[in-house]
């Protein structure tokens, strides 16, 4: 600090810049991104890719006619999360459950063409496949999103799902990390009423 003044106030300025810059981030470009995002997932709607699954916007259509209080958010297939919510939709005398698959994607940088990545139409055509297998109709959801855990809880208060179910993963550290926070952003963002399922 006595010796190096001028590397002081240059970190110092470059700390303070860094730091503004997230905040602005937080408050503004994250609040674009939502619209950005929303808009996107409109558009993508009309393309082959997704000709198969639907957009939040079109289950919300479609509610009037199929709907159902349980939402079951996907990363990758799997069976005895699908499984157990079988069991509970056919608890509750229901015979569909929406399926969610989040893309994520930083706010900042949104692709110039927006459509439902490869592996989120196989994991809900997939995941639509087994619980057919259990004789329970999927409603296939893609949403495009900065946060997963908001964007998934955002769907659940539009939809009016009581039930949401997620998987605990087995993967590496790193990838409880992400899925921990993506949980305690879900778990913060849902509705009082609906009740968060975590299946081992």
């Amino acid at each position: 600090m006595i010796h190096k003044p001028d590397a002081l106030f240059f970190g110092g300025s470059l700390a303070l810049f860094l730091v503004a810059g997230g905040v602005w981030h937080r408050v503004k470009a994250s609040k674009k991104a939502v619209v950005q995002f929303a808009e996107a997932e409109t558009a993508a709607a009309d393309l082959p890719e997704a000709s198969n699954i639907l957009t939040l916007e079109e289950a919300i259509e479609a509610s009037t006619m199929e709907s159902s209080p349980i939402l079951v958010a996907m990363r990758q297939v799997n069976e005895k999360l699908l499984e157990d919510a079988c069991v509970f939709a056919r608890g509750l005398k229901k015979t569909n459950i929406y399926i969610i698959y989040v893309d994520e994607q930083p706010g900042l940088f949104l692709p110039t063409l927006i459509k439902p990545s490869n592996e989120a139409v196989r994991v809900l055509v997939s995941s639509c496949g087994e619980l057919e297998k259990n004789k329970i109709s999927g409603i296939p959801i893609w949403r495009m999103a900065e946060d997963a855990g908001f964007s998934i809880a955002e769907a659940a208060r539009e939809l009016g799902v009581k039930n949401v179910f997620v998987g605990s993963s087995k993967r590496t550290f790193f990838w409880r990390m992400v899925q921990g926070r993506m949980l305690r952003r879900l778990a913060a963002s849902l509705p009082e009423a609906t009740n968060l399922i975590i299946v081992g």
